[in-house]
């Protein structure tokens, strides 16, 4: 395992230049606890976080052998990671003024985690999935547990419900209780309550040292955080405007491109067509007779006349 935390650091340089443009953006989190070794890839370098370094969308964060770490999202989500965990944040939107707008993607696949829900859940719907190399967890104003106990993947709730879904089933689990699974391609275990002794054994995996300290730094970063949520906030309507720019420049190419279809000449062949098909369809009528129109009305005019019709 700790071969594989080393090799961390060395891939994370070869990550896409993606991310680095999403690095630029503002940032949506802080580390805020670091207890052993901790390793992040950030946009296209390695570093060693440290208490206070900021959180991105896409950045990941790797513990090492009894190794832990804490992060605090800009709208007080929390996620403690246990020993040898890896945590990415595949996507992450916080709207203050619509909640509506909200959205969390978290991938836990490896190691014990802990996540407290934040604002970013705190809606009649949330849109809020934690991955794991199990299944996936659908958050619902929560404090959920997730790590290996026994050699089984376990998922424990101590606050609010979630949803736990693998290939093959999901299952909803509620306060106090449990669920576990074997492979993601195995139906849950239908939840049931967990009893102290093993719920003690899911909070020390990721428990913290310094719980009073942790206390008042949360407490001050959250204040700091209001002024990068404000410029979170700035950004996403900035993209959703742009958003919808283009989607309008869209609609607005299709159209202009309809209306030159429309009135656009047809070509020469193309109405010599049409009038022969229209002249061939006036002898059909006539029965044959190609006469001009002219000559057809003085016809029938001597026709009535010889008969006597006015």
């Amino acid at each position: 395992m700790y071969k594989t935390f080393l090799a961390f650091l060395f891939i994370a340089v070869l990550l896409s230049p993606l991310q680095k443009a999403y690095a630029e953006k503002s940032a949506i989190g802080t580390i805020v606890e670091v207890e052993g070794a901790v390793a992040m890839a950030k946009g296209d370098e390695a570093i060693t976080p440290a208490i206070g370094t900021e959180i991105h969308l896409n950045d990941t964060i790797e513990t090492g052998p009894n190794a832990k770490a804490l992060i605090l999202f800009i709208d007080n989500t929390e996620i403690t990671l246990g020993e040898n965990s890896r945590l990415t944040v595949d996507e992450y939107i916080f709207d203050a003024d619509n909640a509506n707008n909200n959205k969390g993607r978290f991938s836990v696949l490896r190691g014990a985690f802990v996540f407290t829900s934040g604002l970013i859940s705190k809606h009649e719907k949330p849109d809020v999935k934690i991955e794991t190399a199990y299944g996936s967890i659908g958050i619902r104003g929560t404090i959920v547990w997730g790590g290996d106990i026994d050699d089984e993947y376990n998922v424990f709730v101590q606050e609010g419900e979630i949803t736990f879904a693998t290939d093959r089933g999901r299952v909803t689990v509620r306060p106090g209780e449990g669920t576990k699974v074997h492979s993601k391609r195995a139906i849950p275990m239908r939840a049931k309550k967990w009893g102290e002794a093993k719920i003690n054994r899911a909070r020390h995996s990721v428990a913290l040292k310094n719980g009073a300290a942790l206390k008042q730094r949360v407490a001050k970063l959250k204040e700091k955080h209001k002024a990068l949520y404000q410029k979170h906030g700035k950004e996403i309507k900035h993209d959703r405007q742009k958003q919808n720019d283009l989607k309008q420049d869209r609609k607005r190419q299709i159209q202009e491109k309809r209306t030159e279809r429309r009135t656009e000449k047809k070509p020469e062949k193309i109405q010599e067509k049409v009038q022969k098909k229209h002249q061939e369809k006036r002898q059909e009528l006539r029965g044959g007779n190609e006469a001009p129109d002219y000559e057809m009305r003085e016809k029938r005019h001597l026709q009535n006349k010889a008969i006597g019709t006015p």
